[in-house]
């Protein structure tokens, strides 16, 4: 346990330092108190919610699962499936009428039929 808790506060220092990385010496003093507040604040929340990581990881499950919008995407996918065959068995008796005897009559009727609706 000792020797886990060591790697992390190493790997918490290590990420401490790049972040004072980020930081310009020049700046320091032109930043008001109301900035320094709100990067404490931050600081201070990182440090809390890396304590508390375990129950940040089921508080995220539990929002994400109550955000998660549960479509019956398998009865979608059986309705899209048996509209394609409806349409492709549609299709296909369209082109045996019209390609058979009296192919050219029926596709007559059809232009009428639309020139009349119009």
């Amino acid at each position: 346990m000792a020797g886990t808790a060591g790697k992390a506060i190493v790997y918490e220092a290590g990420l401490l330092l790049a972040a004072l990385g980020l930081l310009s010496p020049g700046g320091l003093g032109q930043a008001d108190p109301v900035t320094w507040l709100a990067l404490g604040a931050a600081a201070a929340a990182g440090f809390v919610l890396s304590r508390f990581i375990g129950e940040v990881r089921e508080a995220r499950a539990a929002l994400r699962q109550a955000f998660t919008v549960n479509l019956p995407l398998e009865a979608i996918v059986v309705t899209l499936r048996r509209l394609g065959q409806g349409m492709k068995a549609v299709l296909g008796e369209a082109v045996l009428i019209l390609e058979g005897e009296g192919g050219l009559l029926w596709l007559l009727v059809l232009v009428v039929v639309f020139w009349l609706a119009l």
